[in-house]
C-alpha cells in the first residue's frame, strides 16, 4: 500500500498539464482494423478511451516528441544497461503490493512503467503489457524476457495464475529475492573492509618505494655504511624500489590482472571449470561454513516460496536447481529430484545424496512427518540466515584487529628500512 500511495502522490503532484500522445491500432465492431492518434494523460487512460469507443485494442505506442528524443539521444547511444537484481527486487515488491490492493494486472504494469527509472526495465514492462493486450497470459508474456525473469520467476507467476492468487505468488517471490539480496549485501559488507585496507596499503607501499625511497638511496650510498650486510631490510626495499621504478612494471601488473580476470571468466563460463571452482569454494577449509550456510539458506528459502505457491515437490527442486548459484548444490538438487521420481522420500533422498547438512535434513524430515514442508523450509532458511549473520559478525570482529596488526607490521617494516640507516649515519657523524 505504501508504493501505491507514493505513486498516487506523484501523479497528483505532476498535475493535469502533462499530456501524452499515442498511436493505436484496434479492431472495430464490424471486424475492420482501424488506426489513429490521440492524446491522454496516461497509457491506461488511452486504453480506457479506446474501449469506450467499442474497439478491441491490438497495439498501442507512445509518440515521443522530438525534444524528448533529442534529450534522450545521447543516453540511448551505446550499450543498454542490464536490469540489476535490486531493480528486479523493487519491481517484484511493488507489483505484489499493487496486486494485493486489488488493482488489475495491466493497470499495475502501467503504473510500474511510469514509476521505474531503468530504461531497460521500462522497455521490458512495455513489451509484457503489449503481449498481454494481445491476449497472452502474464507468465507467457514474461517468458521471452530471461533475464531478468528466469524460469523460477515465470513458473511461480504461472502457479499464481492457475490458483487465482497471483498476489500471493508474487509476494513470495519478492520476499525470496529480498532475503537473497540481504544475504549477499552482508557478505559484501564483511569483505569490503579488508579488501579496501589491503588495496590502500598496497598503493601506499608502492608510492613509498617508488617515490620516497629513491630520495634516500643516494644518501645511503654516500654514507659509507654496509647497507647490504648491516641493514638487510633496507637493501630489500632498495631492490624492490629499483624493480618497481621501471616503466614497464605497472602496465605489466595491470595487464596480468586483466589476463587473470579473463582466464577466470573463461573457466566460469565452461561447465566443467565452473563445477571445479564451485566444488573448491564449497569445500574450502576457511570459506566452507560461510558458503554452505549461504547456499542452504537460499535453497530453503526458494523451496519454501515455491511450495507455498502450490508447486509440486519435484518441480520445486528442479526450479531451485536452475536458480542455484553453485554447481555443487545444483547437481545435488537434480540428483535429489531423480531419487524422488524413483520413489524415495525427500529426506531419504537428501541423506543419500550426502551434500546437505544434517540440520536441513532433520527439518525436512519433521516437515514430512507433520505435513507442513513449506513451513519447515521457511524455518530452516531463517535459521541459516541467523547463523550466517552471527558468523559474519564474528568474522568482522576478528578482521578489524587483524587489519590493524597488518597495517602496523607494514609501517614498522618501512620505518626500520628507512630510518635505521639514517640513525646509523647520525651515529657515525657523531663519532
Amino acid at each position: 500500500m505504501y508504493y501505491l500511495y507514493v505513486f498516487l502522490l506523484k501523479k497528483e503532484i505532476r498535475g493535469k498539464g502533462d499530456v501524452m500522445e499515442f498511436e493505436y491500432k484496434a479492431i472495430a465492431a464490424d471486424g475492420k482494423v482501424v488506426s489513429g492518434k490521440s492524446e491522454a494523460k496516461t497509457r491506461s487512460d488511452m486504453i480506457q478511451m479506446i474501449k469506450e469507443q467499442g474497439l478491441s485494442l491490438l497495439d498501442l505506442n507512445e509518440i515521443v516528441k522530438e525534444k524528448h528524443q533529442a534529450k534522450s539521444k545521447g543516453i540511448e547511444i551505446g550499450f543498454e544497461m542490464s536490469i540489476s537484481n535490486k531493480q528486479l527486487m523493487f519491481f517484484t515488491r511493488q507489483l505484489a503490493s499493487l496486486l494485493r490492493a486489488g488493482i488489475p494486472i495491466l493497470r499495475c504494469l502501467d503504473m510500474l512503467h511510469e514509476q521505474t527509472v531503468s530504461r531497460k526495465l521500462k522497455k521490458v514492462i512495455k513489451e509484457i503489457s503489449g503481449s498481454m493486450q494481445q491476449g497472452k497470459s502474464f507468465s507467457n508474456s514474461m517468458q521471452p524476457h530471461n533475464p531478468p525473469f528466469n524460469d523460477m520467476f515465470v513458473s511461480m507467476v504461472r502457479v499464481g495464475e492457475s490458483t487465482g492468487d497471483l498476489s500471493k505468488s508474487v509476494g513470495n517471490l519478492a520476499t525470496s529475492l529480498e532475503n537473497q539480496h540481504q544475504i549477499k549485501q552482508k557478505i559484501k559488507s564483511a569483505l569490503s573492509y579488508p579488501l579496501f585496507i589491503i588495496a590502500f596499503c598496497s598503493a601506499l607501499v608502492y608510492a613509498m618505494v617508488t617515490f620516497l625511497l629513491p630520495t634516500f638511496t643516494p644518501l645511503f650510498d654516500d654514507s659509507g655504511l654496509d647497507i647490504k650486510n648491516d641493514y638487510p631490510i633496507t637493501q630489500f626495499l632498495i631492490d624492490v624500489s629499483n624493480f618497481a621504478s621501471q616503466k614497464w612494471v605497472l602496465p605489466a601488473f595491470f595487464g596480468a590482472l586483466i589476463v587473470i580476470w579473463l582466464v577466470f571468466k573463461v573457466i566460469l563460463n565452461n561447465p566443467k571449470g565452473r563445477l571445479i571452482f564451485d566444488r573448491l569454494l564449497f569445500y574450502a577449509p576457511f570459506f566452507q561454513s560461510f558458503v554452505q550456510m549461504q547456499q542452504f539458506a537460499q535453497v530453503a528459502d526458494l523451496m519454501s516460496s515455491l511450495l507455498k505457491s502450490g508447486m509440486v515437490l519435484v518441480d520445486s527442486l528442479e526450479l531451485t536447481a536452475v536458480s542455484a548459484g553453485n554447481m555443487v548444490i545444483k547437481n545435488a538438487l537434480l540428483d535429489t529430484s531423480e531419487r524422488i521420481k524413483k520413489g524415495s522420500k525427500l529426506s531419504t533422498a537428501l541423506i543419500e545424496n550426502g551434500t546437505f547438512s544434517q540440520m536441513l535434513v532433520q527439518m525436512v524430515s519433521v516437515g514430512e512427518d507433520t505435513g507442513n514442508l513449506s513451513e519447515m523450509f521457511e524455518r530452516t532458511s531463517e535459521y541459516y540466515r541467523q547463523e550466517l549473520d552471527s558468523a559474519l559478525a564474528a568474522l568482522t570482529s576478528l578482521i578489524e584487529p587483524a587489519m590493524m596488526i597488518f597495517v602496523g607490521i607494514m609501517v614498522l617494516f618501512m620505518v626500520l628500512g628507512i630510518f635505521m640507516p639514517i640513525m646509523g649515519i647520525s651515529q657515525a657523524y657523531g663519532k
